[in-house]
């Protein structure tokens, strides 16, 4: 269970920089480096998308910082008032935190 744990970004969809050209609202490697703490789970995530796979499970990270003011697309906000700001990372895609 990783509920509750300080985080830190340190790569998206296991890479430090796009592939290829994206949208800047879909430029999620601009959270490298920042922190947030995760507020759902592995297995929240595997029930809302009814999978068994176990190589790309993420938790919700919900960010202390404005992922809107980054420009970013927050994509949980009409989902939940308590998932504001937040978005799902591999668990691969985060350090976690001493706090």
């Amino acid at each position: 269970m990783n509920m509750h744990k300080h985080v830190q970004v340190k790569s998206f969809n296991r890479t430090n920089k796009p592939k290829e050209n994206v949208n800047e609202w879909e430029n999620y490697w601009k959270l490298i480096g920042y922190d947030g703490q995760i507020i759902a789970d592995e297995q929240v995530y595997q029930k809302l998308v009814k999978t068994t796979d176990t190589d790309n499970l993420r938790v919700l990270v919900k960010f202390f910082c404005n992922v809107k003011e980054l420009g970013l697309a927050c994509h949980n906000e009409d989902h939940n008032s308590d998932w504001v700001n937040s978005l799902w990372f591999l668990v691969d895609d985060l350090e976690f935190m001493e706090k």
